[in-house]
């Protein structure tokens, strides 16, 4: 089903890259780039500012003349619409269901109507003094997007409330990027959230021309967690301007997980976008469809597919089917027996030679008792050229030929006695998501 945007997303240019961090503070989003790099001709010289007194309506919005859902209005505020913030109520209130409560606004629309809308709907400018130090160069800032929206403005908005006291009054925020073109047409794009139940925070943001159509595309990567869970889902998706509104025309989950239902060792998906094309490698560790393979251990694929831009369909569309094969990994040094059974002490087969290739077919965490002490050793069950078969222990071998040969080198030399903690451990060393530009299409940071 295609997904259809109304005034979706607004954003700013190369590659806006943001850490994840555990505590969320009130008018603080859940998130803050450590990395930007910009597309300069996607920056125009000079645009419009947009008054520190605007708001957005984010949804349709009942604009009422009171502050009460009581009294009975037949006028309504469009999703999209600027507004002018005129004032709001002295406290917040709860909303129709009685779950979330927020402020009421009075606001006055570009045709001149006044009155008053619950804040549940309507996304308020944040000053520069309230965004982290590392987004304030970004508030109010000129970015051309093609389609009707090339002399623009950029600029962050925000909605706050709380919970209910079910949830102890926790707070609630929902966080915008905007762009507002001349004529008063906003796109935007929610980039992160926090409430009671968990939160979503912004990992990436990339605007380019990915569908060589010479106008940007906005590709976002975004993790959400549920409160109390070190689970990370992350999702990818790029959004096309179409018609004053933005359109999903790609979307891909990239969290990898065992079949325990736990992370992998690789965390995520490595995706590369390139002009016209996405391509997607990674790791499997699925469930071993031989009934002889002992308990507890990962079959290993090693899995590459390829999108491409389909003009006609609008949407990026698989190429290639996905291809498995095993992944590959050399001795580190040399005298690494191959043995029968995944311990130091089993029955050598051979011996590995420094450097020596071997297909890595099954993956082994094995839990060892030293000392009354319990760890983890990870072990890998591999064939070598000459076809012999065996286990190696996975901390004295090197992957080779993928994206994930750091974090999978982390994770074999170090294993977590759970690997439900690990995305908690290593999820922003692994970089999932990057940019393929050629030379001389970025500018500096």
């Amino acid at each position: 089903m295609e997904a259809v945007f109304k005034s979706k997303s607004g954003i700013f240019l190369f590659i806006f890259l943001v850490k994840t961090f555990t505590s969320l503070a009130a008018n603080m989003p859940p998130g803050f780039p450590f990395s930007i790099q910009i597309s300069t001709q996607f920056i125009p010289h000079s645009s419009s500012l947009i008054p520190n007194s605007t708001g957005l309506a984010v949804n349709n919005l009942w604009l009422c003349p009171d502050t009460s859902f009581a009294t009975a209005t037949t006028h309504f505020v469009a999703a999209g619409s600027l507004v002018q913030i005129l004032g709001k109520s002295a406290a917040e209130q709860l909303d129709r269901d009685q779950n979330q409560q927020f402020f009421w606004y009075k606001i006055e629309t570009r045709d001149g109507k006044k009155g008053w809308v619950f804040g549940d709907g309507l996304a308020i400018f944040q000053p520069v003094e309230n965004l982290p130090d590392a987004l304030k160069k970004w508030q109010n800032k000129p970015i051309s997007l093609g389609a009707g929206f090339e002399d623009a403005q950029f600029w962050l908005a925000q909605i706050e409330g709380h919970d209910s006291k079910e949830y102890h009054f926790e707070f609630y925020g929902e966080y915008y990027f905007v762009v507002t073109n001349a004529a008063g047409q906003s796109v935007f794009l929610r980039y992160a959230g926090q409430s009671a139940m968990g939160g979503t925070s912004l990992q990436h943001l990339f605007i380019s021309d990915l569908t060589g159509d010479g106008r940007p595309e906005i590709a976002l990567e975004t993790g959400s967690r549920e409160q109390g869970d070190d689970f990370e889902k992350r999702v990818l998706e790029v959004f096309q301007l179409q018609n004053s509104a933005l359109r999903r025309v790609f979307s891909e989950d990239l969290t990898l997980i065992d079949q325990n239902g736990f992370p992998t060792p690789c965390l995520f998906k490595n995706v590369e976008l390139e002009a016209k094309t996405i391509r997607i490698e990674f790791i499997d560790f699925q469930k071993c469809k031989n009934a002889g393979t002992p308990p507890g251990e990962d079959c290993l694929d090693f899995v590459t597919y390829t999108y491409s831009w389909n003009l006609r369909s609008g949407q990026f569309e698989m190429l290639y089917e996905p291809t498995r094969m095993p992944p590959e990994a050399t001795a580190a040094n040399f005298g690494i027996a191959l043995r029968l059974e995944p311990n130091k002490m089993g029955t050598a087969v051979a011996v590995l030679g420094a450097g020596e290739k071997v297909r890595v077919l099954r993956f082994l965490d094995k839990i060892l008792l030293e000392n009354g002490q319990k760890r983890v050793e990870s072990f890998l069950f591999v064939k070598t050229a000459a076809g012999y078969l065996g286990y190696v222990p996975a901390s004295k071998m090197i992957w080779q030929k993928t994206r994930h040969a750091e974090v999978l080198t982390k994770y074999c030399q170090e294993p977590p006695l759970l690997r439900s903690v690990w995305s908690r451990l290593r999820r922003d060393d692994f970089q999932a998501v990057k940019l393929l530009v050629a030379a001389g299409q970025q500018a500096g940071q």
